[in-house]
């Protein structure tokens, strides 16, 4: 098993149940992942989650005004009828709690921990301790809820991405100074996965194989990143001059 998994496994395991919104949205309770009616539903919980009290306009405006629906406001009861009978059914009615008061919508979690509340923490500590860099790195699961486009989640995961991309930059750095390459590499190449067109994470991962003596890795490499930066934009990337051929 990889340092990065090993540090994943140890950290979420303490959990009983699983908030995971790094990636897709999966929530999952007692009797098992939870199955969300609509896609809009789904939103909704992730929405308050990390909210916890919104007014209903201010719902309305970031979550169902998106031209999909007549009735917004119906739209919204509707799907936070749905969101409720969602989570009874995976045995969570007690452990997540949705009330209105005062035109507001209130989410109470007890007994459950996200990834992304990890995460933050994570992010919150001292920026030079290895240790909470891979606690971080290994955590990142993908973009803040993939799938949902509301504008609401873009902003918010651009901060997420910018966050873990620094935070793997670091770690690899320290890596790097401490000799080990291997375990820079698998940062590295994590990094390169949620942000695959970004050329000096492809050029960083084919450098980190040559330190390791394999130049046709690095090589190869780099080759599949131009093929994809020619296939998606039209034209030739900028061929490093640190990774060669020969």
């Amino acid at each position: 098993m990889s340092r990065m998994a090993n540090v994943t496994n140890e950290r979420v395991g303490k959990e009983q149940f699983q908030i995971r919104m790094l990636g897709s949205l999966r929530v999952t309770g007692p009797y098992g992942q939870v199955k969300w009616r609509t896609v809009k539903s789904g939103e909704l919980f992730a929405y308050l989650y990390l909210h916890r009290t919104v007014a209903v306009d201010r719902i309305l405006d970031e979550v169902f005004l998106d031209g999909k629906t007549d009735n917004p406001k119906g739209y919204l009861h509707t799907t936070i009828y749905q969101l409720r009978k969602s989570l009874a059914a995976s045995g969570l009615s007690e452990s997540v709690v949705i009330s209105c008061d005062q035109g507001s919508y209130r989410l109470e979690v007890q007994n459950l921990e996200s990834d992304i509340e990890a995460f933050e923490r994570a992010a919150s500590r001292t920026a030079s301790d290895q240790e909470t860099l891979w606690e971080a790195v290994g955590l990142y699961g993908g973009g803040l809820l993939e799938g949902v486009e509301s504008l609401w989640v873009i902003e918010r995961r651009e901060r997420y991405r910018r966050q873990v991309m620094g935070m793997g930059s670091r770690l690899a750095g320290l890596l790097e100074t401490q000799g080990a390459v291997r375990h820079a590499l698998e940062v590295v190449q994590k990094l390169h996965r949620h942000d695959p067109g970004n050329g000096s994470l492809a050029f960083h991962v084919a450098r980190l194989y040559q330190q390791l003596g394999h130049r046709g890795l690095a090589d190869d490499y780099v080759e599949r990143y131009l093929l994809r930066y020619r296939e998606e934009w039209g034209f030739e990337a900028e061929r490093p001059r640190l990774v060669y051929s020969g």
